[in-house]
């Protein structure tokens, strides 16, 4: 699936005094009394005093999860009232009355439910959790404790809520998107894995000078990295959100020939990022100077020793923790992040005493000299200007 994100509004609770479930999907707008606004898509919707006849409209065309949420809730209201069996006492404790209340299991349609799935699945998504986590005994007793009125469903319902939900946020996506005239895009291609991955962000600006930046799509990229098959991919996600290359302002990229090169088989302009010019400036810089080279392979060497050995890492932190030091972990440097390499230079130069006790109490490591270590925290020092 493409993914795109964007806020929705839960159903609040019903203002005092407003009889029609609808009014659960919106609130009243501020110095306009014939007017209200929706929690979903913020839309000003007018209406007649006392009326809700176009809210509930609105509801029905424009979202259908809510419109059927709304007409459970009123089911729910128009069931009969049992009258068998014994009446209640007229007056009730206060207490008992709260007693009973929470005690009494949500329906499936009630507001507080509905909010509360919504959350869920917000949580499943945002932490990269796995629909399973629901069957979790820890995740069954926090929901419990927390909101003993909610019922806790199956995986299969969340995951099928999901589905549905992201079709509900990509229309909103759309909606936006349709306001919009002109579009900057961002544009990245990786390896996670055996998987590659391609993104693009949209970048606008509205009417009002509000920025909008939207992630339209992550894709596994199965094809050739060649210039033509991105080219492709590009022009299909813009089909696939009803996006002209006539509206693409910029396309903003990698400075790989195979990107530079789909840039230009679209026709549309396109730029070497500044952040990637500035990792390559870096780099090159960095490749350049053999002393520090030498450096950097020490200190990948030090790093990787500890994060290899359960023991060594708690020698470490032994050792930190005896001569006064930041009990930090040491950080490996990743080729493509200029400023990785600039953490890993930092943790070393801070841990060096613990190394050199280290080296003669546990294992003989090779650290750095006293003119490396001088050079490093000079490194350090110019690396932090960028």
């Amino acid at each position: 699936h493409s993914f795109a994100m964007a806020s929705v509004d839960k159903p609040t609770q019903q203002p005092r005094g407003r009889g029609s479930a609808v009014w659960l999907y919106f609130k009243d707008v501020e110095g306009k009394e014939n007017s209200a606004a929706c929690l979903a898509c913020k839309k000003e919707v007018l209406r007649n005093t006392g009326s809700t006849g176009s809210m509930r409209r609105h509801i029905e065309s424009c979202h259908p999860i809510q419109f059927k949420e709304l007409l459970n809730t009123e089911a729910d209201r128009a069931k009969p009232k049992c009258k068998d069996g014994p009446q209640p006492l007229k007056q009730q404790k206060l207490s008992t009355m709260f007693a009973q209340a929470n005690a009494q299991e949500w329906s499936d349609s009630h507001p507080r439910s509905v909010a509360i799935d919504r959350k869920i699945l917000r949580f499943i998504v945002l932490d990269s959790q796995p629909f399973s986590v629901v069957e979790g005994e820890g995740f069954r007793d926090l929901l419990k404790e927390a909101c003993p009125q909610y019922r806790l469903k199956s995986t299969r319902f969340y995951h099928d809520k999901l589905e549905t939900l992201y079709e509900e946020i990509k229309l909103q996506v759309q909606d936006e998107i349709d306001r919009l005239r002109d579009f900057g895009f961002t544009c990245d291609l990786w390896s996670d894995g055996q998987l590659a991955l391609m993104s693009f962000t949209i970048h606008s600006i509205t009417p009002d000078f509000e920025r909008k930046q939207l992630l339209l799509c992550v894709k596994p990229f199965t094809d050739a990295h060649t210039g033509l098959n991105i080219s492709a991919v590009f022009s299909t996600t813009l089909g696939e959100w009803g996006i002209g290359l006539e509206q693409v302002s910029l396309l903003l990229r990698d400075g790989a020939s195979n990107m530079k090169l789909a840039g230009e088989l679209l026709k549309v302009p396109s730029a070497h990022c500044a952040a990637h010019k500035l990792n390559l400036v870096v780099k090159d810089s960095i490749s350049g100077h053999r002393g520090l080279k030498t450096i950097l392979d020490k200190a990948r060497s030090i790093v990787g020793h500890f994060h290899h050995s359960v023991t060594a890492q708690a020698n470490l932190k032994t050792l930190q923790l005896q001569l006064k030091l930041p009990t930090h972990s040491l950080v490996q440097d990743v080729d493509t992040r200029w400023n990785s390499t600039l953490a890993m230079l930092r943790r070393i130069n801070e841990q060096e005493e613990a190394f050199s006790v280290y080296r003669t109490r546990h294992r003989p490591i090779e650290i750095l000299t006293d003119n490396e270590s001088d050079v490093s925290k000079k490194a350090v020092k110019l690396l932090e200007i960028f």
